[in-house]
């Protein structure tokens, strides 16, 4: 009896854990729905997505993705580029591992006219072993420019959608041509405009 009883003990809790398992999952499905949906209200430029994002955070409280899809709602929903910044800073404290916000932060720091600490923070991207795994950061990233930033009022974002072709996904045709628009556009920092020249002088070695 006491065997039988131990069996049965153990097969209840064996069934507890495979609930917990589901449940678990479960509750990472919807999360990852309402982030989705939280991000496409966002694009679309309704404000429903802060409601989508709190609906989220009951089913996660604490994760980089909260901290990049509020900043994404800040800076495209309420223009407040300051809030991006203080979440992105955040994020990067405090998931360390996660690139996002080291592309995100160079986007706002040059958005901003900030050069000093967007190239600070470009070098620590640069110092990352694993920038070849960051493609799909790049990826959203020239896809987010391409959307929301008019290239006129905003020419140093030639230079980082270029960055991100030369650098992450290896795009050197797309990048040149990217990196000669940023050189005829902006003016407004040698030290970005010497490293442009660098760069489109690597891209002619290798091509030609």
């Amino acid at each position: 009896e006491d065997i039988d009883r131990n069996d049965i003990e153990i097969s209840d809790i064996k069934k507890e854990i495979n609930y917990s398992k589901i449940k678990l999952e479960i509750n990472n499905l919807i999360y990852n729905a309402y982030i989705q949906k939280s991000l496409e209200f966002c694009f679309k430029g309704d404000t429903q997505a802060f409601v989508f994002l709190e609906k989220a955070r009951e089913y996660k409280n604490y994760s980089s993705d909260l901290f990049i899809v509020e900043s994404n709602l800040e800076f495209i929903l309420n223009k407040d580029v300051d809030k991006s910044l203080e979440l992105n800073r955040r994020c990067e404290r405090e998931f360390r591992s996660e690139p996002t916000p080291d592309f995100n932060l160079i986007f706002l720091y040059l958005y901003k006219g900030d050069y000093t600490n967007s190239k600070k923070q470009l070098d620590k991207l640069l110092r990352r072993t694993n920038l070849s795994k960051c493609e799909m950061q790049a990826s959203q990233i020239y896809k987010f420019i391409e959307k929301f930033i008019n290239f006129k009022d905003k020419p140093v974002m030639f230079f980082w959608v270029g960055f991100n072709l030369y650098k992450i996904t290896n795009n050197k045709p797309l990048a040149y041509k990217y990196f000669n628009d940023f050189l005829e556009n902006f003016n407004e920092d040698k030290e970005l405009i010497d490293t442009t020249k660098k760069y489109l002088q690597e891209i002619k070695d290798v091509i030609n």
